[in-house]
């Protein structure tokens, strides 16, 4: 009952004593979680070696799919974005530290212990590290004039 997207909602949930997973790379761990092992080993579906291996399978994919993200993200600001302030004579700091940034982060995520560490700083890459970085070239392409930016707009 009542707005579950509500910024109240996570409160009244601890109230209630329901658990929520805020993090996608969290709820990935619930599948190994011992109770849940026995589950589906009771159930037949699973053992806990499948449940385990399926577990380390998702880690990799989301990292995986982060890491692609972040490069790409890497070559539209060094090969597009950078190029084009410079064509409009504006500064280009900010954007390079977004890039080292970015970079920072993926070197994170490849020297992580395990899988779980890799998509643990994966999410942060994503979620954080990205979105400051998006945030800088999203300024850029307010400031340089259409005619010099040479990727599609949101216009």
């Amino acid at each position: 009952n009542g707005n579950g997207y509500s910024e109240e909602w996570p409160i009244e949930a601890g109230k209630r004593g329901i658990w929520r997973i805020d993090s996608g790379v969290e709820s990935m761990a619930k599948l190994s979680d011992a109770n849940n092992t026995a589950l589906f080993e009771k159930m037949s579906v699973m053992s806990a070696a499948e449940c385990h291996a399926r577990t380390t399978v998702m880690y990799e994919h989301y990292a995986g799919s982060v890491e692609m993200e972040a490069l790409c993200m890497v070559d539209m600001i060094k090969q597009h974005i950078i190029p084009s302030c410079k064509a409009a004579e504006m500064p280009t700091a900010a954007l390079e530290s977004a890039v080292a940034s970015v970079k920072a982060g993926l070197d994170k995520v490849h020297a992580a212990a395990d899988e779980e560490g890799k998509a643990t700083a994966a999410r942060v890459l994503r979620l954080e590290i990205m979105e400051e970085a998006r945030t800088v070239c999203d300024k850029a392409e307010e400031d340089v004039p259409a005619d010099l930016w040479t990727i599609a707009t949101y216009k």
